[in-house]
């Protein structure tokens, strides 16, 4: 079994936008380099979706990355990573990348059984919805940055369903981590187990 599972890490705003996070980019410190690296080494493995994996492959291997990132960007192009995509084909361009076949949820839910270390994704809406929707993720890291941005894809859109799943341990009953971004400054808000993700989130 994996350390903890699926750690989904995803950057979101005060009113609950969480994608295309090129408005993160005046909140980044030392801080939160060093915490993106700790939950890194944590892990040995990557979940993207079509979307995510592009930018990253067309990133991440280049030479400037490499030279700017160091270790960081030797694991990020040297881990395995599961790609799940209807349009892309094999083989992938990018180093140890593994397109995910067939039954998406099935697939991953086969992967979160191997042994080692959590399996680290980053914000890809519609492959979140699908775990989300199957009851897949372990631990929601979620980067509070302070700012609104009035539309976009919301991380838990309205109307999802509170309780999921044989064990009833849905979108609202699973491990939490929030940081809020403070003056260029990381500030850990909650690192709780079995939170109500909703009345969390209220509150923070």
């Amino acid at each position: 079994m994996r350390r903890i599972g699926i750690v989904v890490s995803t950057y979101v705003t005060l009113d609950g936008v969480f994608e295309e996070p090129a408005w993160s980019a005046p909140y980044w410190s030392d801080e939160a380099q060093k915490f993106a690296r700790d939950q890194l080494w944590e892990s040995d493995a990557l979940l993207l979706g079509r979307t995510t994996y592009e930018e990253f492959a067309s990133a991440w291997p280049t030479e400037e990355h490499i030279e700017a990132e160091g270790e960081f960007a030797e694991r990020m192009n040297s881990y395995p990573k599961y790609v799940a995509s209807n349009t892309l084909e094999e083989p992938l361009a990018w180093n140890n990348s593994h397109l995910i076949k067939g039954d998406v949820a099935q697939e991953i839910g086969k992967l979160k059984e191997e042994s080692g270390q959590d399996i680290l994704m980053y914000s890809s809406v519609g492959l979140m919805r699908t775990l989300m929707e199957n009851n897949l993720v372990d631990r929601y890291r979620i980067w509070i940055h302070p700012l609104v941005l009035g539309s976009g894809a919301r991380l838990f859109a309205e109307g999802a369903p509170k309780e999921h799943g044989p064990r009833g341990q849905g979108v609202d009953r699973v491990g939490l981590d929030c940081r809020k971004i403070v003056g260029g400054g990381l500030d850990e808000l909650a690192a709780l187990q079995d939170a109500e993700l909703p009345s969390q989130l209220a509150t923070a």
